[in-house]
C-alpha cells in the first residue's frame, strides 16, 4: 500500500474538529493518523502545538518515525504514551504534590517492594494480604474512577478485608512515595488529572500548550485518561480519536470500551468515519473474524473487507491431549518453514502464560528456535533487575528498607548485613558521605565486617564510575557487581549475562542515567528482534501480525476463561479472541485439546469455534499446504 485509499484520505483531509476514526484490524489506521497530523501542519498547524498520544513505546516510536519522513526537518510534535507525556508535564509542577522535579518512576517490582515495607510496619496487616492484591486494588481505583468499597463490590477485590485498614495502609504507602521522591504510574495520570481539574489554578496553563489533540488506540482509555482528554481539548474541541472497540481487551485493568461507544455523547457534534479495508488478511480470515464478533452485542457496525487475494481456509483442529496438540504445533511449523515460511514469520497466541509451558518444551525438542513474548519482560528478569535497582539505588541515594535486597547481589551480604549498610549510610545523610568517611565497623559483629568492607570498596568504585559515559557506568557495574553475582546464582549464566549485554547497549543514546531509568521504566513493550517462532499471550500481541498464526488451549474455561465471580466479562474474552484471529496474514490453525494431560478433566471446545459457523468459514483438514508462499 503505496498511497491512502480513500477512506483513509477522507480521514486525513476531515476538519480539525472532534473527530472519531472507528478503524478496524490491518486497515493503516497508524499510518492514516500520521498523515492526519502532517497534513494540518502543512495546513498550519504549529507541530510544537500538537500531542499526539498512544499506548505503547512502539508505537510512539513507529509514529515519530514516520512523522520524520513525511517532514524531515523542522520542529516536531509531542509524542509520547499517556504516562510519558503525564511526566514529562509533570516535572514543572511536581511542587505541588511535594515532590522534586526530578522524581524518579518506580515500575512494578519496586512498588511490590515499596508496598511491603508498608505491610511489614502495619500491626494489623491480615494473613493473606498482600502486595499485589493492594496494588492492584489501588489502581483500579485510579484508573476506573471508582471508590474502593465500589471495586471490592464488584470485582470481589480484597474479600473481607477492613476498608479503613486499607485506607490507611494507601496513605502510608503515598508518604513513603513522598518520602523517596517516587510516583508510580498511576500517581502520573493522577497527578496530571488534578492539575487539569477546572478548579485548578494550572488548568489554562497545560492546555494552554496544545492547539490540537490526536490519541491513538481510543478503545483502550480508562475513565481517568478520558478526563484528561476532555480537559486537554476543552477550550478548542480539536480532536482527534482512532479506535476500534472489537479490540477493547483490557477491560481488567480498568479501560472502558464506553469511551468509545458512547463518544458523540461528550462530542454531539462529532463526525465520525470508518475504516474497513483491511490489508492485513485473506477474506477466508476476515470472514470468519466478522463471524465471531458478530455474537458481541452493543457495538459499533463495522465489518472488515479484505483487500488480499484469496488464501486457504482456517483450520480448526481437535486432540486428544495438550501434548498432542504441542507435537501438531510443532510438526506444522517445520513443514511450513521447509516450505519457505520463515519461523520468524509464525506464532503461537494462547489466553494465559500458563498455557506456553507444553509447546516451549515441544518446541525445544524439535530443535525449532523461539521468542517467548509473555511472562516477565527483560528488564523484569531477576538477573536484569538489580542493575537497574543498583543504578537507582545510587542515583537516589536512598535508604529505603526496600533496598535492603538490592544489596544482596553483593558476595557474603544477607539481610542482617544489608541492613545495617542500610542503617550506617542513614547515619552518615547519604551514600557519597559514607563512602568517603565509611564504614563504621568498631560495633558491627566480627563476622559482617569482612563484606562490609568488601560492599563499601565495590559500591565507591561503583559510585566513581558514575563520572564515565553512563554505557561505560554500566559495564563497571556488570564487571565488578553482577557478573560475579549471576555466575554464583545461575547455572546459565553465560546467556543471562548476553541478556544483561543487550540492556546495557540501550544506555548508548543517553546520557543521565535518571532519563536511561525513565525511559526503561515507561517501556511497556520494549523493542526486540524476535528470533525464531514467537510465543505469545493474545494481549502480548496486540498491533502484531504474522503469516502464520496457531491459536491454541480454545476450551471453556482457558479461551474464554469463565467465572463472573472473577471479573470476566465475555464480550470481552470474545474480543480477545477476534485480536488473535486478526494477527494471522495467511495461514492461521484453531486448535482445542480436550485434556491437558493425559489424566486430565475433560475441556469442552471453546463456545467460540462453536459461534464461527460451519464449513464456509473453516476445515478440518489435516494441514495447510504452502499454496501462495
Amino acid at each position: 500500500m503505496t498511497t491512502l485509499d480513500d477512506q483513509q484520505q477522507a480521514v486525513v483531509e476531515a476538519p480539525l474538529a472532534p473527530l472519531l476514526v472507528v478503524a478496524g484490524a490491518g486497515t493503516g489506521k497508524t499510518r492514516t493518523l500520521t498523515h492526519r497530523v502532517c497534513h494540518w501542519v502543512d495546513k498550519g498547524l504549529d507541530p510544537e502545538r500538537a500531542l499526539l498520544v498512544t499506548f505503547t513505546q512502539r508505537a510512539a516510536r513507529d509514529m515519530s518515525e514516520r512523522i520524520q519522513t513525511l517532514h524531515a526537518t523542522g520542529p516536531r510534535p509531542w509524542v509520547g504514551t499517556f504516562h510519558h507525556i503525564a511526566a514529562r508535564l509533570l516535572r514543572d509542577y511536581a511542587h505541588q504534590f511535594n515532590y522534586g522535579a526530578d522524581f524518579q518512576i518506580m515500575d512494578y517490582g519496586r512498588c511490590q517492594r515499596l508496598m511491603n515495607v508498608v505491610l511489614d510496619r502495619s500491626p494489623a496487616r491480615p494473613p493473606n494480604l498482600t502486595a499485589t492484591h493492594l496494588l492492584r486494588a489501588y489502581s483500579l481505583t485510579v484508573n476506573a474512577d471508582k471508590s474502593l468499597a465500589d471495586l471490592v463490590r464488584q470485582k470481589r477485590l480484597l474479600p473481607g478485608v477492613d476498608l479503613d485498614l486499607i485506607d490507611s495502609i494507601y496513605i502510608d504507602y503515598l508518604v513513603m512515595k513522598i518520602e523517596h521522591n517516587c510516583m508510580d504510574f498511576d500517581d502520573l495520570l493522577l497527578y496530571l488529572n488534578q492539575l487539569l481539574s477546572k478548579d485548578s489554578a494550572f488548568h489554562d496553563d497545560i492546555c494552554s500548550r496544545f492547539d490540537a489533540l490526536f490519541v491513538d488506540e481510543y478503545q483502550d482509555v480508562n475513565p481517568l485518561q478520558v478526563s484528561i482528554v476532555d480537559a486537554l481539548v476543552d477550550a478548542h474541541k480539536r480532536l482527534t480519536v482512532v479506535g476500534d472497540d472489537k479490540q477493547s481487551i483490557y477491560g481488567f485493568r480498568g479501560s472502558d470500551v464506553g469511551a468509545i461507544l458512547n463518544f458523540e455523547d461528550r462530542y454531539p457534534n462529532a463526525q465520525i468515519l470508518n475504516l474497513t479495508n483491511n490489508y492485513r488478511s485473506t477474506p477466508q480470515i476476515i470472514g470468519l473474524a466478522n463471524q465471531s464478533i458478530s455474537n458481541n452485542p452493543n457495538q459499533r457496525p463495522l465489518d472488515l473487507n479484505s483487500i488480499r487475494g484469496d488464501g486457504p481456509t482456517p483450520i480448526v483442529k481437535d486432540f486428544s491431549n495438550s501434548a498432542e496438540q504441542a507435537r501438531f504445533v510443532c510438526e506444522e511449523i517445520k513443514r511450513l518453514n521447509e516450505y519457505g515460511v520463515p519461523f520468524s514469520e509464525q506464532a503461537v497466541l494462547y489466553r494465559t502464560h500458563a498455557q506456553a509451558r507444553e509447546i516451549e518444551l515441544a518446541l525445544g525438542e524439535f530443535g525449532i528456535p523461539y521468542t517467548l513474548r509473555s511472562g516477565r519482560r527483560l528488564f523484569e528478569r531477576p538477573h536484569i533487575r538489580p542493575l537497574f535497582d543498583l543504578l537507582s539505588f545510587i542515583e537516589t541515594e536512598s535508604t529505603a528498607l526496600e533496598n535492603a535486597a538490592i544489596l544482596e547481589v553483593f558476595e557474603g551480604i544477607g539481610p542482617i548485613s544489608s541492613q545495617e549498610i542500610l542503617a550506617q549510610v542513614k547515619r552518615f545523610d547519604s551514600i557519597q558521605h559514607w563512602l568517603q568517611h565509611g564504614p563504621e565497623l568498631a560495633d558491627v559483629r566480627t563476622r559482617l565486617k569482612e563484606p562490609i568492607s568488601r560492599v563499601h570498596s565495590r559500591l565507591r568504585h561503583v559510585f566513581e564510575s558514575l563520572n564515565l559515559p553512563l554505557f561505560d557506568c554500566l559495564m563497571e557495574i556488570r564487571k565488578t557487581v553482577l557478573e560475579p553475582w549471576v555466575r554464583r546464582s545461575f547455572d546459565d549464566a553465560d546467556l543471562r549475562l548476553v541478556d544483561l549485554d543487550d540492556c546495557i547497549k540501550m544506555a548508548i543514546d543517553f546520557v543521565q542515567p535518571r532519563d536511561f531509568l525513565e525511559a526503561l521504566t515507561l517501556a511497556s513493550d520494549t523493542a526486540q528482534r524476535d528470533q525464531g517462532v514467537v510465543l505469545s499471550t493474545v494481549h502480548r500481541a496486540k498491533g502484531l501480525e504474522w503469516a502464520t498464526v496457531f491459536i491454541v488451549g480454545l476450551a471453556d474455561s482457558s479461551f474464554p476463561l469463565l467465572g463472573m465471580e472473577r471479573g470476566i466479562d465475555m464480550a470481552e474474552e470474545r474480543r480477545l479472541f477476534y485480536v488473535a484471529l486478526t494477527r494471522c496474514q495467511r495461514w492461521l490453525y484453531l486448535c482445542h485439546a480436550w485434556q491437558e494431560h493425559k489424566n486430565g478433566s475433560i475441556l469442552a471446545p471453546s463456545r467460540f469455534l462453536r459461534e464461527i459457523g460451519g464449513a464456509e468459514y473453516y476445515s478440518d483438514a489435516k494441514h495447510h499446504t504452502g499454496e501462495g508462499i
